[in-house]
């Protein structure tokens, strides 16, 4: 009997062990197919062709396009001292910054001045001397052919026994006496005429030197030529100053510029740079820049031109582009000013390109390969040209299917070209896939079921 409970025991045991093992069994799922199992897992994302501006982002130093230094043109002491010799005051063109004591070129002015009056009445005495000397010549002329006249009829007479020969001699004698006299005012019209060009040659000289005068008294004070901020002023009333010493610097802060360097090849296939007219290199007009300070870039944020292409570097394959601010555009009801030293960030927005790419960096397999997976799962492989890289996306002009989507991981080791694999969407921040309709467990994208053979 005991052996028969013991049996009994023993089947119920075993019935419950049997029992329990065949409902695990049906919890679990089914195990994959041996096909699925094969299938490896590729971090992928759509593919969607765009219209997009293509920009080129370089940094530069705010400079100005007006910055002059004004020094002493005359040596003297310091007479007087404006508002304008203290740093940072603004100033207006025409402004007197200084002004250096003027007696002396008072004096030599008056000195150069006294000069040219006495030359310019030497100039009178002598233009009128020579007017005189030419009526005096020509009556002397008349004089000289009378004679002349005389002494051939003379000649006539005596040859006719009417005249003796002492009649002859008295009228050939009175003849080279007028001719004589007629020589010599000859010359004194000469000397007078060339002493008067000497004087007009003084007098040019002897304005010279009252234009000099004139100058150097005008340059005692010294007068800014442009409006702008006094900088870099150490001058103090009755300091003596020698030609050449630096008095300020004068910056009008309200024409800052950017010399900004850009690749070439950027230029060249962004930028689409272009031989030009009045320049020897243009940009085209609709390329929109911007000019952000780096601090500070949406407050301090200002829209740009291109005001010419200055030179190449052959160096550094670089060209230096002239951009100067024209519109205020960062996030501030008042502008902020662009101040010279400023380092900045200056973008370039190039032509629109219609039916291009934005790709990420990791996208770029092997150099220029791209991989994309289809609706069905299968992996294709693209030859691509980078048309640009910004931040870490790359621009791809063509070569890749708008109906598939592209790996954004790198190629793990044994998947080639033709394979099928299993698509996967990237996780966003708060731990979901994006909006593709993907399993809500794996995050693998739904792909058809087809045989595939592998291919290179």
């Amino acid at each position: 009997m005991k052996n028969v409970v013991k049996i009994l025991i023993f089947l119920i045991i075993l019935l419950g062990g049997i029992g329990a093992f065949v409902g695990l069994s049906l919890l679990k799922k089914p195990p994959p197919k041996k096909s699925e199992e094969l299938l490896r897992s590729l971090i992928v994302i759509p593919l969607k062709a765009e219209t997009f501006s293509p920009k080129v982002a370089e940094f530069a130093v705010v400079s100005t396009l007006e910055e002059i230094s004004l020094k002493v043109q005359v040596s003297g002491k310091v007479t007087f001292c404006g508002e304008g010799t203290e740093d940072g005051v603004n100033v207006k063109k025409g402004d007197v910054i200084i002004e250096i004591e003027k007696d002396d070129y008072k004096i030599a002015k008056d000195q150069a001045e006294a000069e040219l009056d006495i030359l310019k009445a030497e100039s009178k005495q002598k233009a009128q001397t020579i007017k005189d000397v030419t009526k005096m010549l020509a009556a002397m002329k008349d004089d000289y052919d009378l004679e002349k006249v005389n002494y051939e009829r003379s000649k006539k007479l005596f040859d006719s026994k009417v005249y003796s020969r002492n009649d002859v001699e008295k009228a050939q004698q009175s003849m080279s006496r007028r001719n004589k006299l007629y020589i010599e005012m000859g010359n004194l019209k000469s000397k007078t005429t060339f002493q008067l060009e000497s004087i007009k040659a003084q007098i040019k000289k002897a304005q010279a030197m009252l234009d000099k005068a004139n100058l150097n008294l005008k340059r005692t004070s010294i007068r800014t030529p442009i409006d702008g901020r006094i900088g870099n002023c150490n001058v103090e009333i009755g300091e003596y100053l020698s030609i050449g010493k630096e008095i300020c610097t004068v910056t009008n802060d309200k024409k800052p510029a950017l010399r900004v360097p850009v690749d070439a090849t950027e230029a060249s296939d962004i930028l689409h740079v272009m031989p030009g007219e009045k320049y020897w290199l243009a940009l085209p007009d609709d390329v929109k820049v911007t000019i952000a300070w780096v601090k500070k870039p949406e407050v301090c944020k200002w829209d740009g031109k291109v005001d010419r292409v200055e030179n190449y570097d052959t160096n550094t394959d670089t060209l230096r582009i002239l951009v100067s601010p024209t519109k205020y555009s960062g996030n501030r009801d008042y502008p902020f000013p662009l101040l010279p030293g400023m380092f900045c960030k200056v973008t370039f927005f190039g032509k629109k390109i219609e039916n291009a790419f934005r790709i990420p960096f990791s996208a770029l397999q092997f150099e220029n390969y791209v991989f994309t997976v289809n609706s069905e799962g299968i992996l294709h492989r693209h030859k691509v040209k980078p048309f640009s890289i910004e931040g870490d996306e790359v621009i791809i002009l063509s070569g890749l299917p708008t109906d598939e989507m592209v790996v954004i991981q790198q190629l793990p080791r044994g998947l080639i070209n033709g394979m099928k694999v299993k698509p996967m969407l990237p996780r966003s921040k708060n731990g979901n896939s994006n909006n593709i309709n993907t399993d809500p467990e794996t995050d693998e994208i739904p792909v058809k079921t087809v045989n595939v053979n592998p291919k290179e």
